[in-house]
This record gives structure tokens, sequence and C-alpha cells, in this order.
């Protein structure tokens, strides 16, 4: 494979440009607790669970009769490549964009979205701290935007890259706000605003995952530059305990191998 076209190869790159200026520029001392769990997560959200949903959505997609009025449209078919790439970003990140709000919104949906904000200290690895349920809800709704417009397969492997990039920066331990760019996208002055702990019932906020500009749209956008957020939540502040939504090792194994044997099915 052409390490170009490696997501593993730009998730580890990604990772360690993103460490290199945490070290020169952190906004608050740096955290230990919880770290190599995090980088675990980092690998199996990132890569192995990731990778393995994405071959199984292949092989769905391939295997189930669609609508030819939904088949022919393929509405980004020929349209030029950098052009693929902005609008998919935009649209698919719209699309995220209600998902978060529904794991917020659902007390079923939030079950599996309140690991992500056991978080009380904020840095890059915390972008991908969150339960494996959440991969099947983001990628499913992708998966739904991919068959509608006919995505070049390098349009969405450059979103895909463009969007764990900001993911890492809006999570690390940075004070960068982008200037007139932070109404636009997303970024760790903005972000860190919805990892606020919050009382049950108080309003959420800031729910972008890419691109800030919703959220001034549909105002949910909120900033304090005045004060430091104190982050969590209310609820369970032991974030080592398994009722925060933190998958279980024993799931995970059981997923790992399910998933593998997808895999495997799905090459023969």
């Amino acid at each position: 494979m052409n390490l170009l076209f490696s997501y593993l190869f730009w998730l580890s790159l990604i990772s360690i440009f993103v460490l290199f200026l945490e070290r020169i520029f952190p906004a608050r001392p740096h955290r230990v607790n919880g770290v190599l769990k995090d980088w675990f997560y980092l690998f199996f959200n990132g890569e192995i669970f990731g990778v393995c949903l994405a071959y199984s959505l292949m092989f769905i997609g391939g295997h189930i009769v669609w609508p030819d009025s939904l088949r022919s449209l393929n509405l980004l078919d020929g349209w030029p490549w950098l052009m693929q790439v902005l609008v998919f970003f935009v649209f698919k990140d719209f699309v995220d964009w209600w998902v978060h709000r529904l794991l917020h919104r659902y007390d079923f949906l939030w079950r599996w979205h309140r690991f992500h904000h056991t978080a009380t200290e904020m840095d890059f690895l915390i972008c991908f701290r969150f339960h494996w349920m959440e991969t099947i809800l983001y990628r499913t709704g992708g998966w739904l935007v991919l068959l509608i417009c006919g995505m070049d397969f390098t349009a969405i492997f450059v979103c895909a890259v463009l969007s764990t990039l900001i993911g890492h920066l809006n999570h690390a331990n940075l004070n960068f706000g982008y200037g007139w760019l932070g109404y636009i996208v997303n970024n760790p002055r903005f972000h860190i605003w919805h990892h606020e702990l919050r009382s049950q019932g108080e309003v959420v906020c800031n729910f972008a995952i890419n691109l800030s500009l919703w959220d001034y749209l549909f105002r949910t956008a909120y900033r304090d530059d005045t004060r430091t957020p104190i982050l969590g939540i209310d609820d369970s502040p032991d974030t080592s305990c398994k009722l925060n939504g933190e998958p279980s090792l024993p799931g995970i194994i059981f997923f790992v191998l399910f998933w593998f044997w997808v895999i495997l099915w799905y090459s023969h």
C-alpha cells in the first residue's frame, strides 16, 4: 500500500506533530493520569476498529440491492477533485454536527458519548477517547452521504485526514483560537467549552466537529476568555468507573475478533 494512503501513517504523523506543539505551547500543565489508556483508544478507535468498520460497510454496501434512483444519483461524480473534497467535507461535517447534538439530547445515546466527557484534563489524546458505538453512528451517517454523492476514494481519504488533524488540535493542550478563522473552523479555545463541567439540565454548547460555523449559525456557540473552564461530568468523577460508558476489555476483544472475521469473510 502507498504510504500516503495509509491512515495509520497519517494518524501517527498528526499525533507526533500535535504532541510536539503541546510541548512547545502548553496551555495547561501536562496530564499524567490515563495517558497510556488513551494511547490505546487512539489506535483502537482510529485504526483497528475504524478500518474493520470501513471494510464491513463496503461489504454491506456491495451486497444490498439499492434502488436505482438512489444509486444513479452520484451527485459529485465527475466533479473536480478539489471541489469533491470541499463539498463532501462541509456536507459530512454538517451531518456529524447533528449526530453530535443527538448524542447529547437522548439518554440512550448519551450513555455511550458520556465516556468522552469524563476527561477532566484536556490534550489531543482525548479526541479518540470515545465508545466504539460512536464510530458506528458517525460512519453510518457518512456512508449514506457517500452513497448519494458517489465520492472518489482519494477525496474521502483527504477529508478523513483533515478531520483527524482538526480533531487533534481541538482537544489539544493549546490555547489557539485562529483569529477570525475561529468563527469557521473549530479550535482548542472554542471546543474546550464543550467539555465544561455542567450540572444536569444545563445547556451544552459548541457541538462543532470540524467547523464551528454551525454553532454560530444555530446559536449554540459559547466562549469566555475571562475564565478557565472546569472539565468533566458531574455524575461520574471517577473516570475508571465502567458506568461512565467506557467499553469493557472483554467487549473490545469480542468486537475486534468479530470484525476481523467479517474482513476475512469479505476478502474471500
